[in-house]
């Protein structure tokens, strides 16, 4: 969000609202009250009761002792539920708080949760408001009977205590003394393995069963000792190297039996008590620590049946040894320091150290380690300077990079290759520029590559009110189209790889019937191509390009008669990413990978892994027509981007037409709220909501207006400073979940959030290092925005996470108004006179105390022309008020809070009691939260000032 340097007299944003209402002009006079909040302590003591039943999804009856993860919205566990013998489970959140459940695997072992076949393993998600007792869960579970068997070893006899395994999800059973054991979850639908071993480890068995058996008998056998090494791909040991061994059986997504292993400095290792007959995953993940060489995980499936007992074992891995370092200056030749530098080629950077930036020194120098062979793009970031990418060997150790000034013009060289990296001369490059919703297109230039297969180009400057993306391409006889997409705002260099005619990806789009979808539109969303760069052994994936939305520019074919398409010139060996969209079916995205040779589907956030390239689409879906025009003129507004926020679906980006309209023929349903960017890129809205529902048609007329601008800091209640974390987020969200605003907290502390009048929660998100702390969804901070000026707002966040709207300073300003303190009428000269305010509670003996000293020092007050006033801050009877005082010959006008209590300390800023606030003759406030002990010097500061 862009700062400004005041907001006195500026119009802060545009908002949307559909309901036609008048809006007063937003207020520039200093602020006599700040937002109104609730405290999120009290917050959280209004608590709701979360509570219903999870049943089978196949029968419809009750899963009892089934058990369930309740945890917040970041994953942090709050608690297992355990379901009782109906079913039923119960608990509790804070009113406000988000909270998710998920289904958990069976400790006692009663049910094994249907992983290939279950829709989702969280059937809640969202913000509670009130209480929730009509939870229905529906899991997918084995149908199973109990299974009765023996293990025995090679003479028949019976083995105690042996372990016996079905499935992950399930703990293993013992054995008793005869070698009997009990299963309860044995499957009727499917085949099955059951595999047991000794306690010593020195016998295991294997025995296939036939779905629906109730009986098994394993027979142990002696497991065995089997020698490995690894290595890398060029044949060198790899050394420290640790892997997990596992046993995954029926299915189970992790290790029924696990074993950790460390090789040792020559890379070999032993791995003890494996069973010969069977076979056994060995995977490892790359770490700091161990394998940090190792740049990806991987695994093997080893079949022991097929391993002789004098071969090793080989696990081969890619290390990550090479790295590439240089230096950062401008071209004056001064160095630039704090330069933020990230690889964009993920295929070449280790795991764990994805997505973290490198930062240049004092002198300009950086260096990137743990890269694999091959080719990376570096993006150079600083502060002040035009943004560079340069592509560049992953083994350089004085690379020179020179950043230019913003608003020099920017550059893009376009480097043209062939599959084993050559450079292709003498071909066309075209480079387009498109409006990134639209697809509308800006500008369009073309080159021919020199003897070194560059092409180079210009680029012009869009200005701010355009999000423009670039396509470079290069479309020549023989060779199967290549394009990636182009920064307009950076100096670029990008690879464009021809490859020679080939395979190119196909499917087919049907219905849940199965029936050919005709007349599906296809778009190109994003690429990624595959090219063999110098030193790899290996293909190499190059930088992942991604293009306009959705427009006429970006549509690649229609599905014929039979619902079939083909991708023609897109090369099976570069990933593509697609949307589906066809009129009355959820739109889709498809990923074809070559790797796999499979297609992932997204669909609403869920994904699926689609082998056979055919691909369903799902109806129930909204058509939205909408005109967005001017509130005060009412004229259309053309070419504006608006998104349209969900809670839990996915964000749609459009942009209106010349005629200020747009229309979506495929939304989801659900509940929505339009956001609309301006050109000072403020993002604002309305708090009300379009609800979308399947097979309806939702025409609104939007009209913009002026929002509110809040202004503050963020603070720990510790340090009172900002929180040390490397990012920090707020966001205001509706009631009904969706976020309207949001700003990153600068290093200073300072947000911005433009926002409509209305009610909202506000969040806050901090980050360590890429890892998320925690999300303040415990007890968020709500508040009521009306329609005026909001500066110099403290948010003050503690230890939990929770948020509270600290009091604004009243001096320099005028008093609040008097009206909900119920104070008799004051005198006529107080007019001319400087006023003490005291808040005080006389339940509280310092607050006793302090009402009581005044009414000593009442007549000194006098003499000094102050005008005392005191205010009973907490609720009592107007009659045990008036005694009190009475009692105490205290002779000040006595008033009392009335409604909203905590509405009004904020507004007077009441932290604690007693309160004291001073003003002058002309009622500014000059001093507030004083002792006592320093009226005296008050009073005289204040003297003075007026003289």
């Amino acid at each position: 969000m862009n700062r400004r340097s005041t907001i006195q007299g500026i119009a802060p944003g545009v908002i949307l609202f559909i309901t036609v209402m008048l809006c007063g002009k937003v207020n520039s006079n200093p602020v006599q009250q700040s937002v109104n909040q609730g405290s999120g302590k009290d917050a959280a003591a209004q608590t709701c009761v979360l509570s219903g039943k999870v049943i089978n999804f196949d029968t419809g009856q009750p899963v009892p002792n089934f058990y369930l993860i309740y945890s917040k919205a970041n994953g942090a566990l709050i608690e297992y539920l355990q379901t009782d013998e109906q079913g039923s489970f119960n608990t509790t959140a804070p009113r406000g708080s988000e909270r998710c459940f998920r289904y958990d695997f069976s400790r006692g072992g009663t049910y094994i949760i249907d992983r290939d076949r279950q829709d989702t393993f969280v059937p809640f998600r969202g913000i509670i408001r009130s209480d929730i007792k009509d939870f229905i869960f529906k899991v997918k579970l084995w149908p199973v009977k109990v299974l009765a068997g023996k293990v025995l070893d090679r003479a028949s006899g019976a083995v105690c205590n042996a372990s016996v395994y079905i499935h992950r999800d399930v703990p293993a059973v013992k054995t008793d003394s005869s070698g009997g054991f009990e299963i309860r979850v044995a499957p009727t639908d499917r085949d099955f393995d059951l595999f047991a071993i000794s306690e010593d480890m020195n016998r295991a068995g294997l025995v296939h069963l036939k779905a629906g058996s109730t009986t098994a008998i394993i027979n142990l056998q002696p497991t065995k000792s089997y020698k490995g090494r690894v290595v890398d791909t060029k044949g060198r040991s790899v050394r420290p190297f640790k892997f997990i061994i596992g046993l995954r059986l029926n299915g189970s997504s992790s290790d029924c039996l696990q074993q950790q292993i460390q090789a040792d400095t020559d890379g070999t290792f032993t791995v003890d008590y494996l069973y010969p007959k069977t076979h056994y995953l060995f995977w490892w993940f790359p770490d700091e620590q161990i394998n940090s060489t190792i740049g990806e995980y991987g695994s093997k499936t080893i079949d022991l049946t097929k391993q002789k007992s004098d071969e090793n074992i080989e696990i081969i891995v890619e290390q990550y040894l090479n790295s590439v370092s240089g230096r950062v200056h401008n071209a004056d030749g001064a160095p630039v320091a704090k330069v933020k530098i990230m690889v964009l080629t993920h295929s070449v950077q280790a795991q764990y150290r994805r997505y973290k930036a490198v930062y240049s020194d004092k002198k300009g120098r950086f260096k990137h380690e743990n890269l694999a062979d091959g080719k990376a793009l570096l993006n150079f970031y600083a502060k002040g300077y035009k943004s560079r990418r340069v592509w560049t060997s992953t083994n350089v150790d004085n690379l020179d990079i020179v950043l230019k000034s913003p608003s020099e013009t920017s550059t893009c060289e376009v480097h043209v290759v062939d599959d084993e990296y050559r450079p292709v001369p003498n071909v066309p490059v075209h480079l387009d520029f498109n409006v990134l919703e639209s697809g509308r297109l800006l500008t369009s230039q073309a080159a021919a590559a020199n003897a070194e297969g560059i092409a180079e180009f210009r680029i012009k400057d869009f200005g701010d009110k355009v999000r423009a993306v670039g396509t470079g391409s290069c479309d020549i006889e023989g060779y199967d189209l290549a394009c990636n997409s182009v920064s307009d705002s950076s100096d670029t260099q990008v690879i464009l790889v021809l490859h020679q005619k080939g395979d190119c990806w196909s499917g087919k789009i049907v219905d849940p019937q199965q029936n050919p979808v005709v007349g599906a539109k296809l778009y190109l969303i994003s690429m990624e191509q595959r090219v063999k760069t110098p030193q790899r052994t290996t293909v190499q994936a190059l930088d992942q390009s991604f293009f306009s939305d959705p427009s006429e520019s970006t549509m690649l074919t229609r599905t014929d008669a039979k619902g079939e398409f083909v991708l023609h010139r897109f090369n099976k060996k570069d990933f593509v990413r697609i949307a589906v969209k066809a009129p009355g079916f959820k739109s889709q995205q498809i990923d074809f990978s070559v790797e796999d040779d499979q297609a992932v589907v997204s669909v609403a956030s869920n994904l699926s892994i689609v082998k056979d390239f055919v691909f369903q689409l799902s109806p129930g879906v909204a058509v939205l027509r909408v005109l967005l025009v001017d509130e005060s003129s009412g004229r259309p507004l053309s070419n504006v981007n608006i998104e349209l926020r969900a809670q839990n679906n996915l964000s749609r980006d459009v942009s209106t037409g010349k005629d200020g309209t747009f229309v979506i023929e495929d939304l989801e349903p659900g509940e929505y709220v339009p956001v609309m960017k301006t050109s000072d890129k403020n993002y604002v809205c309305i708090h009300d909501v379009l609800i979308a529902e399947s097979g309806k048609t939702i025409q609104v007329t939007l009209k913009a207006r002026n929002g509110i601008l809040l202004k503050g800091r963020l603070i720990e209640s510790k340090t009172q400073q900002r929180p040390s974390a490397r990012r920090v987020y707020l966001e205001a969200r509706l009631k009904s979940g969706q976020t309207i605003s949001s700003d990153s907290i600068d290093k200073n502390g300072g947000w911005e959030l433009l926002l409509p009048p209305g009610d909202y929660d506000i969040y806050c998100s901090i980050f360590h290092d890429d890892i998320l702390r925690f999300i303040d969804s415990e007890e968020p901070l709500s508040v009521t925005v009306e329609n005026k000026e909001y500066d110099n707002l403290v948010l003050e966040i503690d230890g939990r996470g929770s948020l509270s709207l600290q009091p604004p300073s009243l001096v320099g300003r005028a008093l609040p108004d008097f009206k909900d303190l119920n104070l008799p009428p004051l005198p006529a000269d107080t007019d001319n006179k400087m006023i003490l305010v005291c808040f005080f509670d006389m339940n509280q003996r310092p607050s006793r105390n302090c009402i009581i000293e005044l009414g000593r020092r009442a007549e000194e007050l006098k003499q000094k022309g102050v005008a005392t006033i005191i205010i009973q801050a907490s609720k009592v009877e107007a009659n045990e008020l008036d005694e009190w005082v009475k009692k105490n010959n205290i002779p000040f006008p006595a008033g009392q809070i009335q409604g909203d209590k905590e509405k009004t300390r904020f507004v007077w800023g009441v932290q604690s009691l007693p309160r004291l606030i001073l003003t002058d003759i002309k009622h500014i406030v000059k001093a507030e939260g004083f002792g006592l002990d320093e009226l005296n010097h008050e009073l005289q500061e204040t003297e003075h000032v007026e003289r």
